[in-house]
């Protein structure tokens, strides 16, 4: 979801909410300037983005309630923004679960949504998955448990990097049966 929904929902409609966006946005860089609240990728994530983006009938894409000054910048540092076609934040399109971002990302990657998938580790993208008709694989180890993730449509909920490795490969063989 989008910061100023998730502030919205934290901290209720008579939050300064645009006050501590700003906030946020001014204390973002700093933090992670410092090394001790650096972003680190959960292990074997960099393998399994090298492997998906050396193929030829995969696209990559981003969906994310970041806003794009604050997703480039993790982007560049991971050395990723050369895996992904496209990257969807919550400044270019309807904050999750509203299926915007995907459909967006969908067109630019010239990819149908049954031929798609979404990884996430909350319902709002496991919801957004089912609203754009492409299937939402959840990851166990996020910010939603495994039970809510299923509630939510889950076409698949994965314990760890090497479940979701399968996944995603089991995914493409999929698409590549359909017609």
């Amino acid at each position: 979801m989008s910061l100023e929904l998730v502030l919205l929902k934290l901290a209720g409609p008579d939050a300064p909410v645009e006050k501590m966006v700003s906030a946020y946005r001014e204390v973002l860089p700093l933090l992670r300037a410092d090394a001790a609240y650096a972003e680190v990728p959960f292990d074997s994530a960099n393998e399994l983005l090298a492997a998906l983006a050396e193929r030829r009938d995969v696209r990559l894409g981003i969906a994310t309630g970041h806003a794009s000054h604050a997703i480039v910048p993790a982007l560049e540092r991971f050395g990723w923004q050369r895996h992904f076609c496209t990257v969807q934040t919550a400044d270019k399109a309807p904050s999750k679960p509203h299926p915007g971002m995907i459909l967006q990302a969908l067109s630019e990657a010239g990819v149908r949504a049954e031929d798609a998938i979404m990884i996430g580790d909350t319902a709002f993208d496991i919801e957004m998955a089912r609203g754009a008709y492409v299937r939402g694989v959840a990851v166990s180890w996020g910010y939603h448990r495994p039970d809510r993730l299923r509630d939510a449509g889950a076409w698949r909920v994965v314990n760890g990097m090497s479940e979701l490795r399968d996944c995603v490969f089991e995914a493409i063989s999929l698409a590549s049966r359909e017609p």
